[in-house]
């Protein structure tokens, strides 16, 4: 009796989505690939199914290799440089950051190639099981047409990592730790920044920034301590979306309502937005319901905006109003729910601007304690003897209790250790200090200080009516 057959995924697979989704771990993960095996490994990602429970044989031809790469289909040379850079990614060593250690890995537990056929067939290794299936939160999405072209290795890196941050819409902007950038993305291959400039970070910007099918590419500036460079804020720039209206009437998606199919273009267009939805998720959708449930959500992805409730993940919020078929709604209940999403966004501005004087109240009370102390250690070093004495009396006299070691250190005129040795001594000395000198009010020090704070006008007002109640 013969073995049953592995399950397969075949270049010809109609259910092929194109889709690269993994979890943020592998994103961030240590490992160095040239262009071409990066190709070769957005290429198999793409073919996973987002109901697969375990990972299938997936088959790939070198012409659609060659086509992301933009090589010669034809060259006689093609294949067995496909072929090189394949097995060179079998050999690959994967870093992943896991919360109890660090999990080192491979790619691909096995690759085969089929001499004369210009296919291969690659398994993922088991290890990578919960990076590329069963995604539910913590994942990156974007589609494998993005890159296509992409001759910069990095280009892959930082596309990956700028789709990560800010593919949810929260951040539009990430600091890295420059070692640990260049350790992630060229394995620690560059220890002068100048050269990691110029050899993998300019060049991956001017590409990602160039390239046809890229939705993202970012800007960056230098964090340096002295004139070391230390650290890189990464800005993701969104390209202009392509308009839904503009795409019907230009007729690229079709409005025919395919109960339980939905078109490839319309596949593309969710990979876009980074939703991914399950099959059983669309069974008995039409395409049509897809795309006005879509555009629903996006709808009230901005409301929220407006209001001053931004969504936390986008991607989510999007498949849910797919799922929940935001699109078939009568005006009344979009009516209704558009009220009951305004007071809600109301209510919560209202509450993160309550959060945010009472932060900046908390900040202010600190920031005027340590210039309150610094003022009176100042005022105090700046007199002479016979005043600093006068007025170590007159903080007796009111009360204060200093500890032997203060008294001792009073005695011997010893200034400085006396202030030094307890904090408390500085507000023992405020109330005398004030007959020499006269000291900030925190008001006052609060409005002179106001722009450092960067805070709107209103909600500063609101900070020094709570400091004078």
């Amino acid at each position: 009796m013969s073995a049953p057959k592995a399950s397969v995924t075949s270049p010809k697979d109609k259910s092929y989505q194109g889709i690269v989704a993994m979890a943020n771990r592998l994103v961030s993960a240590r490992y160095a690939m040239t262009a071409i095996e990066n190709h070769i490994v957005n290429a198999v990602i793409g073919k996973i199914n987002a109901d697969d429970e375990d990972f299938k044989d997936i088959e790939i031809t070198v012409v659609e290799v060659a086509k992301s790469g933009k090589m010669s289909e034809k060259s006689k040379n093609t294949y067995e440089y496909v072929k090189e850079a394949a097995s060179r990614v079998r050999q690959r060593t994967l870093r992943i950051q896991e919360e109890d250690g660090l999990l080192e890995t491979s790619w691909f537990s096995s690759v085969k190639y089929y001499e004369g056929k210009g296919k291969m067939r690659f398994r993922f290794d088991p290890a990578l099981k919960p990076y590329l299936l069963g995604l539910k939160q913590q994942f990156t999405t974007y589609f494998d047409r993005d890159l296509k072209g992409a001759k910069c290795s990095a280009s892959f890196r930082f596309y990956g990592l700028i789709m990560e941050f800010s593919g949810s819409g929260r951040m539009t902007k990430k600091y890295y730790d420059l070692p640990e950038l260049i350790a992630t993305i060229t394995e620690g291959g560059y220890e002068r920044f100048y050269n990691f400039q110029k050899r993998v970070l300019d060049p991956a910007q001017k590409e990602l920034k160039v390239l046809p099918h890229t939705r993202k590419y970012f800007d960056y500036e230098i964090v340096r301590e002295g004139r070391k460079a230390v650290g890189l804020w990464i800005y993701a720039r969104e390209k202009e979306p392509e308009n839904l209206q503009m795409r019907l009437s230009a007729g690229e998606i079709s409005e025919a309502e395919i109960v339980g199919k939905i078109s490839p273009k319309t596949r593309e267009l969710l990979a876009y937005y980074g939703v991914r939805l399950k099959d059983r998720d669309l069974a008995g959708l039409s395409e049509d319901d897809v795309l006005k449930s879509l555009n629903e959500g996006l709808e009230w992805v901005k409301r929220r905006e407006k209001f001053g409730d931004p969504v936390r993940n986008v991607p989510a919020a999007l498949a849910t109003a797919i799922r929940k078929g935001f699109g078939k709604q009568t005006e009344f209940e979009k009516e209704a729910k558009g009220r009951a999403e305004e007071k809600h966004a109301r209510q919560a501005a209202l509450s993160k601007k309550r959060k945010d004087v009472e932060t900046l109240v908390q900040r202010v009370k600190d920031d005027h304690w340590k210039f309150l102390n610094a003022t009176i250690q100042a005022t105090f070093k700046g007199l002479s003897k016979k005043e600093k004495t006068a007025i170590l009396e007159k903080t007796q006299t009111r009360g204060a209790k200093f500890g032997p070691k203060v008294q001792k250190a009073i005695g011997a005129q010893d200034w400085e250790n006396s202030l030094a040795l307890s904090s408390r001594n500085l507000v023992m000395l405020e109330g005398p200090l004030k007959d020499e000198t006269e000291l900030t009010d925190i008001s006052a020090f609060c409005e002179a200080r106001k722009v450092e704070y960067g805070q709107e006008k209103e909600i500063f007002q609101s900070v020094l009516d709570a400091l004078k109640n």
